[in-house]
């Protein structure tokens, strides 16, 4: 049995296409749940379709209601804009569990349509490769075994059907009742200011510290995002602040996981900043100065986090939670 939960705002006509090509395979006590955080709610008639209004536009926030209103043990979180690449995805997503000992999540691989059928406008030399990793190393963030997570948040390549520490948000197949472990409640508040970013990774390594997190190697789903259009294609500024401002948040979870010092965070995040001003500096070729000026802005902005009380973060995200579901009587 599996609960299939797809978040979504004001994207109908997308998450209508998701929805129709998973319903055939749907068995038993199988769902699937829409989390609608539109105006007018998505309009549905399937038994095995539930539509609930998330009272915040915060996609961190409606997947944490998708955990609560789900009846299955195990969950199928998907982007509104995925497509399974051929039938029988739900059926093989299902038999995972039976091939590995005691796993509660699995990241589930997928391709992006667009840039599978296109060709890359742009290429670097191998000059400018060489001395990209050469800077990234500078400033510690070098290449990662695959499926680790490093000190600063730096993501190693996908393993092939390996424990893995990490998983994409668009895709990803999990225990409910582990679902959120360790979360910290402040990434939250920031996705609600619209500067969050890079949730799953605080999803993922909190479940990754708590079991068995295994990397599916097959490509199994479609992601319809046509990047030339997306927010953070077209607004530079608000993408790079976003990413500042939520590195500082990121460091200081791994730390905490760890239970290394906060200061080391900070310094690891230090590190992580002037990488970024250097390699914009050095590499990028257009909208450099929104780039450089969304990474300066997003650094300093990132610092009020650290007067943010964590456990006060948790209680107010829980009741706005409890407030949300009895709206259901859940």
């Amino acid at each position: 049995m599996i609960s299939v939960v797809i978040c979504t705002f004001e994207r109908h006509s997308i998450v209508l296409n998701l929805i129709n090509s998973l319903l055939d395979e749907l068995e038993h006590s199988d769902e699937i749940l829409i989390i609608d955080s539109s105006e007018e709610l998505l309009n549905i008639t399937n038994n095995k379709v539930r539509v609930y209004r998330s009272i915040h536009k915060n996609q961190l926030y409606q997947r944490l209601l998708g955990r609560e209103l789900a009846r299955n043990s195990w969950c199928l979180f998907l982007d509104d804009d995925m497509l399974p690449k051929h039938r029988g995805t739900l059926a093989e997503i299902k038999t995972l569990r039976s091939q590995f000992v005691e796993p509660i999540g699995f990241a589930i691989n997928f391709e992006n349509y667009y840039e599978q059928h296109s060709l890359s406008v742009h290429e670097n030399t191998d000059a400018q490769k060489n001395f990209y990793k050469t800077t990234k190393r500078f400033f510690g963030i070098s290449s990662l075994p695959p499926g680790k997570v490093g000190w600063n948040g730096a993501r190693g390549t996908q393993p092939q059907n390996g424990h893995t520490e990490w998983f994409s948000g668009g895709a990803f197949y999990v225990k409910r009742e582990y679902f959120f472990t360790n979360m910290d409640y402040r990434m939250l508040s920031l996705f609600e200011r619209k500067i969050g970013m890079a949730e799953d990774l605080l999803l993922s390594y909190g479940l990754s510290a708590t079991g068995k997190l295994i990397a599916v190697d097959r490509s199994m789903f479609w992601h319809m995002d046509n990047s030339t259009n997306s927010n953070y294609s077209t607004n530079v500024y608000r993408y790079e602040k976003r990413v500042m401002t939520s590195r500082l948040l990121i460091n200081l979870f791994i730390a905490n996981i760890k239970q290394e010092k906060v200061y080391r965070a900070i310094v690891l995040y230090n590190l992580y900043f002037l990488s970024k001003i250097v390699t914009t500096i050095l590499f990028t070729n257009t909208r450099k100065k929104d780039r450089l000026l969304g990474q300066i802005n997003g650094y300093f902005w990132s610092f009020n986090i650290l007067f943010w009380d964590k456990e006060k973060h948790k209680k107010y995200w829980h009741k706005r939670l409890r407030f949300n579901l009895e709206e259901y009587n859940e």
